[in-house]
């Protein structure tokens, strides 16, 4: 199938594609991939050939559209002040401390230079290296925490959800510090030639946040990011996301990424955004079969999502022959539907 992958996936992420795309909007990092390129930790995660050859992977191997060189959503907060452990074995980036209080938190200053600090200037060498091997031909995506997550790696989840309930005023100061953040790191990654920005925020899915406390407390925030942001770049909460899917979509994000609890026909009906999923990450990837992952990426195909792909970040332990199943299930389906 003869296709231009870069402007396939920059049309689906917009809605505009003439038939849908295949590939992972969020994480992709794999131990199946990772031995078969010789990409593992911790080179994967310090030298940017080494993390360029496992993105590459994904599309040359598996047969994903698109490539997604990060890994984790730890990098606003990291900038912030959170510590990040090392990743153990080939695990990812994970959060270590939550270095603020309630009381502290309201004096962080967001630092103007966001891109030449924490990982960012790594970020970039992730870029040009995986940009090396794909040249203009494939869309290079990025990713970051959005502003409910980076709040809650902050001030660690439990606290920061009675703060959200006890002490709203100060919730949507807080939210203030974080979405200046989120802004300023998907902006670096713009910048430094991502095609696309993933803004990441499972911290607000139902039923952490109430729908009515996602409209009234977490919407506008996103609204601001997705206003401040361009061309393809998406929206992705977690969870069982029915009941806030039109605040999601009011969100002025060009595309929206959901997962397997949620139910893609009335996503699919309801959004003017295009639709990335959701074939189910936790079971099917992880521990399903390949024909189960086949029959999944069928369903959200037929539903009408403009990209078939994982639900959420792609577990390590995924095999990669459920990753292959869903790109089967994408090509039988362009072929027989699109006469491809």
């Amino acid at each position: 199938m003869d296709i231009d992958y870069k402007q396939h996936v920059l049309e689906a992420l917009e809605g505009n594609e003439d038939f849908p795309a295949v590939t992972s909007v969020t994480t992709t990092k794999i131990i199946d991939m990772m031995e078969e390129v010789n990409a593992r930790t911790p080179e994967v995660e310090t030298d940017p050939e080494t993390h360029a050859r496992l993105a590459v992977s994904l599309h040359e191997i598996v047969g994903f559209d698109s490539v997604h060189p990060i890994h984790d959503i730890t990098m606003n907060s990291e900038v912030l002040g959170c510590e990040i452990s090392e990743p153990v074995a080939d695990d990812r980036f994970n959060i270590e401390t939550h270095p603020e209080t309630p009381e502290s938190i309201l004096e962080l200053e967001v630092p103007e230079n966001f891109a030449e600090k924490g990982r960012f200037p790594l970020f970039k060498e992730y870029y040009d290296a995986t940009y090396e091997k794909v040249g203009g031909e494939v869309a290079i995506l990025g990713i970051v925490e959005g502003p409910t997550t980076a709040a809650g790696n902050l001030l660690g989840e439990e606290e920061f959800m009675k703060l959200f309930i006890s002490k709203p005023d100060l919730t949507e100061d807080i939210l203030d510090i974080t979405t200046e953040a989120v802004i300023k790191g998907a902006k670096a990654l713009k910048d430094f030639g991502y095609d696309s920005v993933e803004v990441a925020d499972p911290t607000a899915a139902p039923p952490m946040v109430k729908p009515d406390d996602f409209h009234e407390k977490i919407q506008p925030h996103l609204k601001e990011i997705g206003n401040s942001l361009g061309n393809h770049d998406l929206l992705h909460i977690c969870g069982p996301t029915d009941p806030i899917v039109e605040y999601m979509d009011e969100c002025n994000f060009p595309a929206l990424s959901v997962e397997e609890e949620n139910t893609i026909e009335k996503t699919v009906e309801i959004a003017d955004s295009a639709v990335c999923g959701n074939v189910s990450t936790t079971t099917t990837l992880f521990n399903g079969t390949s024909k189960e992952a086949y029959d999944e990426a069928v369903k959200a195909l037929e539903a009408g999502v403009d990209i078939v792909a994982p639900a959420c970040g792609i577990p390590e332990d995924c095999p990669k022959e459920n990753l292959i199943a869903m790109v089967e299930a994408w090509e039988d389906f362009v072929s027989k539907e699109y006469s491809l």
